[in-house]
């Protein structure tokens, strides 16, 4: 680790780095981010960043610590050189470096863990789609898509081309090779499709991702929608991911295909726990504008399989946590895959769901549970006491 730490410290140096952002999540998956001057990054790796855990969305009353991972060092796009902008995401601790029970990386961390404890491992491919509206006379969102193309249309018809292969650039600058690029069903929808990862990096990037694609997208002078149904009568944006299990030895350095029964078992254990993660996967009002098919399993053509219908602005860690977590119960148990599954049509049902469910709190944390439900009743009642259409457009398209 010191070591890594050194080659970083040189790389700031010889690159003449100016700022540092130490980049996390809250509960929600809402990226967050402090910067740094040059000189206070060997402080941050050793000791942290100080930050108040009570101003963020459902983090404790208390200071915490932001610890950068040094594996997640990239170069800001955007930013020339000399003096780049360079990002970390962070490890969250408390103020005696304990690890910070809310902190979505750590709760995937340990998903991961568990399941390598069963001698499997598993790689990730995201499927991602996004909207992209006009701006009006005041340079803020519009509710007007920018074209009205529908599957794979080109030019002139599909207008976010340029949008698309920008954000694909600047992904492929820093590491994040796209595998394709397209238009999707809804107008001026689009989708960018990612290679195979393992889970962390894949929640990573996604954030990474969404936030280039707002930038992108601004510098054209649109704005990029990750609300779940931004159009009423159009497709809704969905995340889909694609999962390749294989067996490994303790050390994770070789790999070999599983049997079909054990990913047969995985998939199962996806689909028993579809109810009770819901809430997590579909995390507000607007999900469940649309028949919510949370999550419909299938096997792919090669040795891997699909979940779809993923909430565009789900907390990528926490749904690939229960996700990984449901899939371990299913190999331990031995779950057949089952024909139907009940869902729920409301965030009311989810989050019923969710408290119920034992498998929940013990994957992600009771408290983690009880803070992530509690704003969502919150978010509830602020929709009874609003007209739907205010508080979607204040709450959801202005902040997805």
């Amino acid at each position: 680790m010191d070591i890594m730490i050194n080659d970083i410290l040189n790389f700031v140096r010889e690159h003449e780095v100016k700022f540092i952002r130490l980049a996390f999540c809250d509960i929600f998956g809402n990226q967050k981010n402090v910067a740094i001057m040059q000189p206070e990054l060997e402080g941050a790796l050793f000791n942290g960043v100080r930050i108040d855990g009570s101003k963020i969305a459902g983090f404790a009353n208390e200071d915490l610590y932001l610890y950068p991972d040094p594996t997640t060092l990239c170069a800001m796009p955007w930013r020339p050189e000399p003096g780049c902008v360079i990002k970390f995401y962070c490890d969250i601790k408390t103020k005696d470096k304990q690890l910070f029970k809310l902190d979505s990386r750590q709760i995937l961390k340990k998903a991961v863990r568990d399941l390598a404890a069963l001698e499997y491992s598993t790689k990730i491919a995201q499927e991602s789609e996004f909207y992209l509206f006009r701006q009006n006379d005041h340079l803020l969102p519009s509710a007007t898509p920018i074209d009205n193309g529908s599957y794979l249309d080109v030019a002139p018809i599909d207008k976010g081309e340029d949008v698309r292969r920008e954000i694909c650039l600047l992904l492929d600058r820093i590491g994040i090779t796209p595998h394709s690029s397209y238009h999707e069903i809804g107008p001026g929808q689009n989708q960018i499709d990612f290679k195979y990862m393992d889970a962390l990096s894949c929640a990573d990037n996604l954030l990474t991702f969404k936030s280039i694609a707002k930038a992108a997208a601004a510098r054209y002078g649109l704005y990029a929608s990750f609300m779940p149904k931004p159009i009423k009568l159009e497709n809704s944006n969905d995340l889909n991911i694609n999962i390749s299990l294989t067996k490994c030895n303790k050390d994770l350095l070789e790999t070999s295909a599983v049997d079909e029964e054990i990913e047969e078992y995985f998939m199962a254990g996806i689909l028993e726990k579809a109810e009770e993660m819901a809430l997590f996967l579909h995390p507000i009002i607007n999900s469940y504008d649309s028949v919510v098919k949370i999550p419909f399993v299938s096997k792919n053509y090669d040795s891997s399989f699909k979940c779809r219908h993923i909430g565009s602005i789900a907390n990528p860690y926490i749904a690939y946590s229960l996700i990984l977590q449901a899939g371990i119960l299913g190999i331990q148990n031995q779950y057949t895959i089952k024909k139907s599954v009940n869902l729920p049509k409301t965030l009311q049902a989810a989050i019923i769901a969710a408290k119920e469910s034992s498998f929940v709190s013990n994957s992600i944390g009771e408290d983690f549970v009880k803070r992530f439900v509690l704003q969502k009743e919150r978010e509830i009642d602020a929709y009874k006491s609003s007209s739907r259409e205010t508080f979607y457009m204040n709450e959801y398209f202005l902040k997805l």
